[in-house]
């Protein structure tokens, strides 16, 4: 997501949206998403306007979107990779598309 400014999220909407209309695939990496509540919003926002077909990120950034409760520092996770793979699933589910967490070893879910 980089260094957020309000012109960024919307450029970023706008292009997810864009990518929808058009039937091209994209990833989205919540880079620090859960550091702050700004971040977490922009996040929602983005994956709204146009469902990602993968969301990719460390525990944080897919636990944020999925509306579970953790602790980040900075856009480190602190959350223990394995709880994030409930929020993986839980994320999928409701976006219908592919989850990605990153770790030594990628959990990755979808739905088939």
């Amino acid at each position: 997501m980089g260094t957020l400014s309000e012109k960024w999220i919307e450029s970023m909407q706008r292009a997810a949206k864009k990518a929808k209309e058009s039937r091209t695939p994209f990833v989205f990496d919540p880079v620090g998403v859960g550091a702050s509540n700004y971040r977490t919003d922009a996040a929602c926002r983005i994956i709204q306007a146009g469902t990602p077909d993968v969301i990719r990120g460390n525990a944080s950034g897919i636990m944020a979107p999925a509306k579970v409760a953790m602790t980040t520092k900075g856009v480190d996770s602190t959350a223990d990779p394995e709880d994030a793979v409930q929020s993986a699933q839980k994320l999928s589910k409701k976006l219908n598309n592919s989850v990605v967490v990153s770790v030594k070893e990628d959990n990755v879910v979808t739905q088939a």
